[in-house]
C-alpha cells in the first residue's frame, strides 16, 4: 500500500515539476515582450520629443538646447513638452 502511495505521489510530484517548468519558461517570455514593448514605446516617445524640439527649433528660429536625452523618465518628457509647449505660446504672443 505504501509503495502506491509513494509511486502516486512521486507521479504527482512529477507532473508538478513539470507544470512549474512550462509556467516559469511562459513568465519569463512574458517578462522579455514586456520589457522589449517597454523600450520600444521608450524609443518613440524620444523620438517625438526629439521632432518636437527641431520644430519647435524651427519655428521660433531659436537655438535654446532642448535636453532630449533616452534615460529619462515618462514625467521627465511631460515636463519637457510642458516647458515646449509653454515657449511656443510665448512666442505667439509675441
Amino acid at each position: 500500500m505504501e509503495v502506491v502511495l509513494y509511486q502516486r505521489d512521486f507521479k504527482r510530484l512529477t507532473e508538478l515539476e513539470t507544470k512549474f517548468g512550462k509556467e516559469q519558461k511562459l513568465t519569463e517570455e512574458a517578462e522579455v515582450r514586456l520589457y522589449d514593448r517597454y523600450i520600444t514605446v521608450r524609443t518613440s516617445i524620444l523620438i517625438q520629443m526629439r521632432n518636437v524640439a527641431w520644430a519647435y527649433k524651427f519655428a521660433v528660429l531659436d537655438n535654446e538646447p532642448i535636453q532630449i536625452d533616452p534615460l529619462k523618465n515618462v514625467q521627465d518628457y511631460r515636463k519637457d513638452l510642458f516647458d515646449l509647449v509653454m515657449k511656443l505660446q510665448r512666442f505667439k504672443g509675441q
